[in-house]
């Protein structure tokens, strides 16, 4: 009955036919001109993938940076940043914090890749995803699941579904879980959650779905991006222990001193200033060694962090205090209203308010400027880097509410299928970051045990980890009420568009035509951006070559408007010249074949892309690393305009459902190219810089040549085994560039990783139970930047009524 729905009775355990986040109304996959991959809710539980962060592992266009906070490009598809969206609605985001989506209520993750303008103009051109929510069945049932398992893991699951008379149908969905630190320490963390949803049919042709999620949690700032502070360029440190020949001359010439040892005082002075933390003094260093060689060194390269020599726990050592966490709530409210007056015409009005509310406390540990001990050990470690964004009210707040008014009409007519899509969608978002100011006086006095006597903010500068005494705490600091932070936000956003789908010779053709007109208004005394609007079109054709076989191609642009500002902070000066920055323009283009082989036994696509980003805005590192207003207190954040961005590659995602007893699923990405192709903001004359060399002669992180899945479950159906299911998933990923960032060049190894699970259904007293046992990462694979906890084991009971 409902255009807009997802079900189909093709859908099998993994396999998943139909979508509704390229289309806005449920489609065939195997007919729309688009790589679709669906993430199914059934290899979600099976491998308890239960949040946002993990269950991309089975993706291999998907890659996560799953313990980095507040990042943008935590996750990437196809090389680029990937949009987020909860039931086709965008997530809410605090200063680029978003909720950990811990949500037991997902039925499946739709990934859509390559261009998408039709209905996400403002967005990468490498696609979205969109998490989709459980709906009641209208039966009677419930679910109890109970799961134990390493670090403390502790997790209790209700799904309970009844109905409501004649004519409604009611679900529940409420779990609780928590988990102790990690390999590498940090806070623990928790979370409730509750999702109540409805659907009422009150007469044949209206649906009325409601739904309220709210998640509740506490994390640990696990934050991998920190531990990259200890990965500084070992040679730094020999030139600073044993400067040579050529850099001592440099600096007797330099700065016009008459001895080797003025020449060797000021090397130390000006490469490992004291009580400061590192970044700044490897800067200098790289710039220096650029003017005396022609090429800058990288800032940050080791790709293996010898954890020893900055705790007397090794590698066990957090980046940051266990005083650092983040976390909040998140309600979501969402009423759909459908109607079919028609068979063939469908209204819906769609309705979601989506919130964040995070508090963000950080301290984060860096290797200070001022030399090693003898034994090779840190003399002390900077803890200063601290922030305090609304502990007490949660700093961090966003509002998304969202209205989309859509139409679906078919119609046959000279022996073509004509579909007809209209829609608006009306986008209202709300940022406020609050911050607390810190006072160091509070600190008091502390006198080290070699005598030596620190005050204020000196202790937080050279916290020695060898000696008795936690990190200095933070929360004492506090000297008055949250601020904001910057500027409060606000954006009123809308769009028009418009889609034709004609599918001829009995369905064996099908073409696409969409085209998107997307507004960005100026919003007011908040921030008072510029009006800016954009026209996006979208092309697709799919053809059946023999049964089961198509070829597809599509092309789309998009844009990404901005409001972003070149600099940014509170210590911004009128000579900064502040202007507000170009939105980025982005296309692409992929062809590919699909296959439902032999009754839909074989289904999946294998295609070409080709994306590329334009004008992209990014962080000025460099300026912002050496701006002497952010040693001082007063701070300033950079950013620029970059170049063309461009990814291609070979992307694969099969199904394989031979019987009901087998299912394996085998997905497949090869990067062709992952590159900056042009950037007007480098100097091309500087081919020793380090912003030449990352943009140029760097990938884009996280794009390994190569990665796959292959995921497999057997159910046993007779015999001594009988009721049981096993399952299995290799996940493999070749050597990748983990940031973009110009300062650093560290790469991810080559790496290989096995999840297994085994379930067995039985009754206990009448009562139907699953018993599952899961290992993750049984090849134990860990480093020192994804920050992974090794191999997992947890045990499952789950009781169905």
């Amino acid at each position: 009955m409902n255009a807009f729905g997802v079900s189909t009775q093709k859908d099998y355990g993994y396999r998943k036919m139909s979508s509704v986040t390229s289309s806005r109304s449920g489609e065939e996959i195997s007919k729309m001109p688009q790589a679709i991959e669906v993430i199914s809710g059934e290899l979600l539980q099976d491998f308890l993938a239960n949040n946002g962060n993990n269950a991309f592992r089975y993706s291999s266009s998907v890659s996560a940076k799953e313990n980095v906070v507040g990042q943008a490009d935590m996750f990437n598809l196809r090389g680029f940043a990937l949009p987020r969206y909860y039931n086709g609605v965008a997530l809410a985001n605090a200063a680029s914090l978003v909720p950990i989506n811990i949500w037991d209520n997902i039925d499946r993750i739709e990934v859509v890749k390559g261009p998408v303008g039709l209905y996400y103009a403002n967005t990468t051109p490498n696609g979205v995803a969109n998490y989709i929510t459980k709906k009641p069945q209208f039966k009677r049932a419930t679910t109890f699941d109970l799961t134990y398992g390493s670090y403390d893991f502790q997790k209790v699951v209700i799904d309970h579904q009844d109905l409501l008379g004649k004519y409604a149908a009611f679900r529940l969905i409420a779990s609780a879980g928590e988990r102790g630190s990690g390999y590498h320490d940090g806070s623990s963390s928790r979370y409730t959650f509750i999702s109540p949803s409805v659907i009422i049919r009150p007469f044949k042709g209206l649906e009325i779905t409601a739904e309220m999620d709210y998640l509740s949690e506490h994390n640990g700032y696990q934050g991998g991006a920190n531990a990259w502070n200890f990965s500084f360029n070992p040679q730094w440190q020999q030139d600073l222990k044993n400067p040579s020949a050529q850099i001592v001359q440099y600096f007797q010439t330099r700065f016009g001193l008459s001895t080797v040892a003025a020449a060797q005082a000021m090397i130390q002075s000006r490469w490992s200033p004291p009580n400061s933390a590192a970044g700044p003094a490897l800067a200098t260093w790289s710039a220096d060694t650029l003017a005396m060689t022609g090429k800058a060194p990288f800032l940050y390269t080791t790709q293996d962090i010898n954890w020893s020599i900055y705790s007397p726990r090794g590698d066990k050592m957090a980046p940051q205090s266990k005083q650092s966490t983040y976390g909040g709530n998140t309600p979501t409210y969402e009423v759909s209203i459908t109607e079919t007056p028609f068979e063939n015409l469908s209204f819906r009005y769609h309705w979601v308010h989506a919130e964040t509310r995070q508090q963000f406390v950080r301290q984060i540990i860096q290797p200070n400027t001022n030399g090693f001990r003898a034994d090779g050990r840190v003399n002390s470690l900077d803890v200063a880097n601290l922030a305090l964004q609304g502990f007490d009210n949660f700093g961090r707040r966003a509002i998304n509410d969202t209205q989309q008014l859509d139409l679906h009409f078919k119609k046959e007519l000279w022996s073509i299928k004509h579909q007809f899509g209209l829609g608006y969608e009306a986008l209202r978002t709300m940022g406020v970051n609050t911050v607390v100011p810190l006072d160091f006086t509070k600190a008091g006095t502390v006198t080290t045990p070699g005598g030596a006597v620190r005050t204020g903010v000196q202790i937080y500068q050279n916290y020695d980890p060898f000696a008795a005494g936690d990190v200095p705490g933070i929360y004492a600091l506090q000297s008055g009420p949250a601020v904001i932070n910057g500027r409060a936000s606000l954006s009123k956003n809308h769009q028009y568009y418009g889609s034709y789908r004609a599918s001829l010779l009995e369905d064996r053709v099908n073409l696409l035509f969409g085209v998107n007109r997307y507004f960005v208004e100026a919003s007011g005394p908040l921030n008072s951006p510029v009006g800016k609007h954009n026209t996006t079109y979208t092309y697709g054709a799919i053809g059946q070559v023999v049964k089961g076989l198509s070829v597809f191609a599509s092309k789309s642009g998009s844009v990404q408007f901005t409001n972003q500002q070149s600099s940014v902070g509170v210590g911004v000066l009128p000579s900064d010249n502040a202007r507000t920055l170009n939105s980025e323009q982005d296309k692409g283009h992929e062809i590919g074949l699909k296959s439902t082989w032999n009754d839909d036994m074989v289904t999946g696509t294998v295609s070409y892309y080709n994306n590329q980003r334009d004008g992209v805005v990014s962080g000025d590192v460099l300026k912002t690393l050496t701006d002497p207003r952010n040693t001082a207190g007063t701070f300033v954040q950079h950013f620029v305009n970059g170049g063309l961005y461009r990814s291609r590659g070979i992307d694969t995602d099969l199904t394989w459902t031979p019987n009901r007893k087998l299912q394996m699923i085998f997905n497949y990405n090869h990067s062709l190219e992952a590159n900056i192709v042009s950037d007007p903001s480098v100097n091309p004359l500087t081919p020793g810089s380090l912003d030449f060399q990352k943009k140029f002669q760097r990938p884009l992180s996280q794009s390994p040549k190569n990665r796959f899945n292959l995921v497999g479950k057997y159910n046993f159906t007779e015999g001594v085994l009988k009721n049981v299911s096993v399952g299995a998933a290799v996940r493999y990923n070749a050597t990748y560039s983990i940031t973009n960032g110009t300062t650093s060049d560290l790469w991810v190894p080559e790496q290989t990783m096995l999840d297994a699970f085994a379930n067995y259904r039985l009754k206990s007293f009448s009562i139907p139970m699953d018993l599952k046992i899961n290992v993750t990462n049984i090849t134990n694979v860990r480093d020192d930047y994804t920050f992974g906890d090794g191999i997992t084991a947890y045990a499952s009971v789950g009781l169905r009524f």
